[in-house]
């Protein structure tokens, strides 16, 4: 009977020992969570910047034209031509250059520039034609001559100022003291007080 209990001892001391392991538990990795999270965050930020320029870049802008304003077209007319402005109908019969007389003379250089005018009155009522500040001259250079008494226009009664009645017409004078020699003349007048525009007739020099 000993010798059986010290076989069994002997036979347990030789039978080795099992360890037995266990696994500790892995620590999560949040630093690598993170990362994908901004990676992905990332990419939808990208996909959503070139989404956003490709519809911008695929839109047309319409710029919208101006409509070009329509020019006026000026209208010179010629000597003798009779032209309808509103009510009245006016003319530039004749045109005369003169030195003037031993009374009335122009200035040293000058010369008197007569123009002999009829207007018809095709209104309702009288109106009083007033050719100072109305009527002038310009010349190619761009200077300007107003309205001055001549050899011409001194007189009341060749002047072509005054009242004119209604259905009527009146045939007068209006000078101007030009510059001797100018060329390019044309003469200009603002019919506005018998509803029309502005009258620009070639003197022809």
């Amino acid at each position: 009977m000993d010798e059986e209990n010290k076989a069994v001892e002997e036979a347990q001391e030789e039978k080795p020992v099992e360890e037995i392991k266990t696994e500790e538990p892995q620590p999560e990795k949040n630093g690598s969570n993170i990362g994908a999270i901004l990676t992905i965050i990332a990419i939808i930020l990208f996909v959503v910047l070139v989404a956003r320029l490709t519809r911008k870049g695929s839109s047309t802008t319409t710029t919208p034209t101006e409509t070009p304003t329509p020019t006026e077209q000026i209208l010179i007319y010629k000597i003798g031509e009779p032209v309808k402005m509103g009510d009245a109908t006016i003319a530039v019969n004749k045109v005369e250059f003169s030195q003037g007389t031993a009374t009335v003379k122009p200035a040293t250089g000058n010369e008197f520039l007569n123009l002999n005018i009829e207007l018809d009155n095709g209104g309702i009522s009288a109106q009083t034609i007033t050719s100072q500040g109305l009527m002038f001259v310009e010349d190619g250079n761009g200077n300007v001559y107003q309205v001055v008494l001549t050899d011409r226009s001194t007189s009341t009664t060749q002047r072509l100022d005054g009242t004119l009645a209604a259905n009527k017409d009146k045939v007068g004078w209006v000078g101007f003291e030009i510059t001797k020699g100018a060329t390019g003349l044309t003469f200009h007048y603002d019919a506005g007080q018998f509803g029309g525009g502005n009258m620009i007739v070639d003197l022809g020099r």
